[in-house]
Formats: C-alpha cells, structure tokens, sequence
C-alpha cells in the first residue's frame, strides 16, 4: 500500500493510497495530521498502511441515489423491458425522494425504516406484510454493493 508523509510545520501529514471508490470511480485516500516526532509519524503511517490494506479505511462517498443508478443499470441486464421500467419508476417515486442523497457512510437502518414504502394496510412493508412479488430494489444493491458491483 503506497504512503507518504510530510512535514508541515511542527506536524506531520500523513496519506495513505486507499484504492478507487467502489461506486464513484474515483481515486480515494487517507489523509491524517499528527503533532510527534518523524519516529512517532512514521509508527502511525505504517498503522494506516495496515488498516488500508485490510480495508478497514475504505469508505465511499457515493450517495444512495448513485448506488441505486449502478445497481438499475446492472440489474437492467436480467430484467425484461416492462421489469425495469417498472423498478426505475418505484426507486424514482419511493426511494430517491427518502434516501437519494444520504450517503452510504451516514446511512441507517432507521433512515431504511423511514424510508419504507407503504403497503396497502397504511404501514411501512414489512416481511410480514408484503405482498407476493412485492420488490424491494435497494435490497439488491446494498447485497451486491460488496461484491464489486454496485
């Protein structure tokens, strides 16, 4: 994993390589001041190295809306005609208006609650209330988020 470190004043700026951004495409890096000595800087850098590389550092900055759009256009493959359009116009009436501009690192699963559609009964749909057939596409994408997809 590549990493540097500079001196900036009486701090040191350390930076490590974390990879492109799995949704966005985009070069991302760690970036961390300290005020200690090189020795001192030069333990923390290697510590960012090691982190890095497990990907304990790697975060997005991508949106839910973004996933969603990767996720559609790779699902658009397996779905017929009527399957997509009918998916694009349920994510762009029930999840963009909720969840589009939530980043994927501040989202959470009460911000997924709020963000549930309604079903017949007046309540969010639940697994115990869904109809048959019933999709829930940002089910899908948060799945196949980790897999290299979107």
């Amino acid at each position: 994993m590549k990493g540097s470190m500079r001196q900036r004043g009486s701090a040191w700026e350390l930076r490590v390589y974390l990879g492109a951004d799995p949704v966005t495409g985009k070069q991302r890096y760690a970036t961390k001041t300290v005020r200690a000595g090189k020795r001192e800087a030069q333990r923390l850098l290697n510590e960012m190295k090691v982190e890095a590389e497990r990907g304990l550092a790697t975060r997005t900055t991508a949106t839910v809306g973004e996933l969603l759009d990767r996720w559609l256009e790779l699902a658009r493959e397996d779905f017929s005609p009527k399957t997509t359009r009918e998916t694009a116009g349920y994510i762009e009436r029930n999840l963009r208006p909720a969840l589009g501009d939530v980043r994927l690192s501040k989202l959470t699963t009460a911000s997924l609650d709020r963000a549930r559609p309604v079903g017949a009964c007046g309540r969010g749909v639940t697994p115990e209330n869904h109809e048959p057939g019933h999709r829930l596409p940002w089910l899908g994408a948060f799945r196949n988020r980790d897999r290299g997809g979107a």
